[in-house]
């Protein structure tokens, strides 16, 4: 029950990649949320995890104004695999 959860919320986090303007509060949330559930679960031995740190860190860059077509598009398309096979589970 809790990864159809966590898949719920990394669906939820790809809102701010694609409309930063839409919420900063939700940007900064979502950007917390993805480095604190990868810091975890690296701590677990689950290495996939830093990506979820490095995604997390790339929508902090995107607050910053620094962004990049490619990079967002792999972000989106890992945070959109994760959630859907996580709520799949």
């Amino acid at each position: 029950m809790l990864h159809k959860f966590l898949g719920f919320f990394d669906l939820i986090c790809i809102i701010p990649l694609i409309w930063l303007d839409l919420n900063i509060g939700l940007a900064l949330a979502c950007a917390l949320y993805l480095i604190v559930k990868g810091v975890s679960y690296l701590l677990g031995g689950d290495f996939i995890s830093v990506l979820d740190i490095l995604t997390g860190a790339y929508i902090l860059f995107l607050l910053g104004g620094m962004s990049n077509i490619i990079i967002t598009l792999i972000a989106i398309i890992f945070l959109a695999q994760k959630g859907i096979f996580s709520m799949m589970a």
